[in-house]
């Protein structure tokens, strides 16, 4: 999250220099990139939440608790499809395994 705030910060001081110096189609540039870093960090934020999630649904299985672990799984779905990426083969497994074992 340092590093977000870092380039953030490192792309304003860019602005203004460029500003300061005139250079108007340089700081279009730095703007693109300053709102493309700020996709990628949403982005990363929203996998980061699904993978959180799925290892909660992993836990919750582990301890036999199967209604939380579906919960959880369908919340780390969520996130995945948010994201727009494939989910994790980790996520297609611990969903096979919550059926599986509210079928016994």
């Amino acid at each position: 999250l340092e590093q977000w705030a870092d380039v953030e910060r490192q792309c304003q001081v860019a602005i203004s220099a460029f500003e300061n110096a005139g250079a108007m189609d340089q700081v279009y540039v730095v703007e693109d990139l300053k709102r493309r870093a700020s996709a990628a960090q949403k982005k990363a934020g929203v996998r980061d939440a699904g993978a959180r999630a799925l290892a909660a649904a992993e836990a919750a299985l582990a301890a036999g608790d199967l209604e939380e672990a579906g919960k959880l799984a369908a919340q780390a779905k969520g996130h995945f499809e948010k994201d727009g990426g494939a989910a994790p083969s980790a996520l297609k497994d611990v969903t096979k395994k919550i059926k599986k074992a509210t079928k016994e």
